[in-house]
């Protein structure tokens, strides 16, 4: 099984430094990244996120979860939720996917939150096919 984290935003896109986590041996982690823009309190959208496979071979990702973090000291990250994916799909080697995670703004999310960039920490789950 390998764990792999990159990072992006939410609400409007904006990198962040990668976190990368692997284990076993000579495995490479996948790269995810991907962002969602316009939200604002009580609207949800479709996250639209790319996890590529450096292997070359066919692997399968069966979870992605995306962490918020705050966006500013007066707009904190609970404002904000992302559904993880759950499942099982396959990436070809040096393929990539795309998959789609919804996220919403809470709908009392303060006028602070109104055009920020809230970072978010993606963390996929693969298994060799």
């Amino acid at each position: 099984m390998v764990l792999v984290a990159a990072a992006l935003t939410s609400a409007v896109a904006v990198p962040r430094s990668p976190v990368v986590r692997a284990t076993g041996s000579g495995i490479r982690p996948a790269v995810v990244h991907g962002h969602v823009s316009g939200l604002y309190p009580g609207l949800r959208k479709q996250m639209r996120i790319v996890v590529r496979n450096p292997q070359t071979f066919t692997v399968r990702v069966t979870q992605v979860t995306a962490r918020v973090s705050n966006a500013s000291s007066t707009c904190r990250s609970r404002n904000v939720r992302i559904v993880r994916f759950m499942g099982s799909r396959a990436i070809a080697g040096h393929g990539r996917i795309r998959i789609s995670l919804s996220s919403r703004m809470r709908r009392r999310a303060p006028n602070a939150c109104q055009g920020l960039r809230f970072p978010v920490t993606f963390t996929a789950t693969m298994v060799k096919a």
